[in-house]
């Protein structure tokens, strides 16, 4: 109804059958409402990947899913990829040239070069993606993406590597609710718990049995933690 009252309601149904352990019900995690130009970059539409590491020289790659969801096709438009760095400092850039048809998708591959600092579980830097989607000259969206550089490697016979060196795993299975407090949790117990599980010696988490929630996600990465990311069904 534009320009009207309109309702929005979210609803949980949790009368299906759980797993094998307590999921919880209800609304536990965030909902957030998203308003975007038709023109914008799709939900969780970007990728980015350390495509080759030499040293600190780094080759990044980036992926952008750029949805049309308007009556007409963009004309002149353009994505711009830029990185800023921990101090917000923008570190490289690259712009290309996009048209998108009405009611459509496109994917866009980007290729930058950074003398990067390294995420590790020492140092677990983050860079910022921020990416700028314009139409006409217009800036139609802006989404950003934090991420580390870094690679991983997987041996089945010495191990895991990361940025080539050997880390030895030593992790921990927990479940999404916490005692005393159930699935509903604060920002602030996610990152309460990976801080507990690294000063027991902790360097990665498996999360069991379901999708882990975004927050602990963010933790894992600022506080440098290894995931292994379990859907439902596992």
């Amino acid at each position: 109804n534009p320009g009207g009252t309109n309702v929005l309601v979210v609803r949980v149904d949790a009368s299906r059958f759980e797993g094998w352990f307590y999921e919880g019900a209800g609304i536990y995690r965030h909902v957030w409402l998203s308003a975007a130009n038709p023109v914008h970059v799709a939900e969780w539409g970007t990728f980015v990947a350390t495509t080759s590491l030499s040293g600190s020289n780094a080759t990044i790659t980036v992926q952008t899913d750029v949805t049309n969801q308007s009556g007409l096709a963009t004309a002149n438009g353009s994505l711009t990829s830029t990185i800023f760095d921990a101090n917000r400092n923008p570190v490289a850039t690259v712009t290309s040239a996009v048209s998108v048809p009405a009611g459509q998708d496109l994917v866009v591959t980007q290729t930058v070069m950074l003398t990067a600092n390294l995420w590790s579980l020492q140092t677990p830097y983050l860079y910022n993606l921020q990416t700028t989607v314009s139409n006409q000259s217009t800036v139609a969206d802006v989404y950003n993406t934090p991420f580390g550089v870094r690679t991983v490697s997987i041996d089945s016979t010495n191990g895991v590597f990361i940025n080539g060196q050997h880390v030895w795993i030593q992790g921990m299975c927990n479940h999404q609710d916490m005692a005393g407090v159930g699935s509903a949790l604060p920002d602030r117990l996610q990152y309460y718990r990976i801080e507990r599980l690294m000063e027991m010696g902790c360097n990665a988490y498996r999360s069991s049995h379901n999708t882990p929630t975004a927050e602990l996600l963010d933790a894992c990465d600022r506080l440098g933690m290894l995931v292994l990311d379990e859907n439902r069904r596992i």
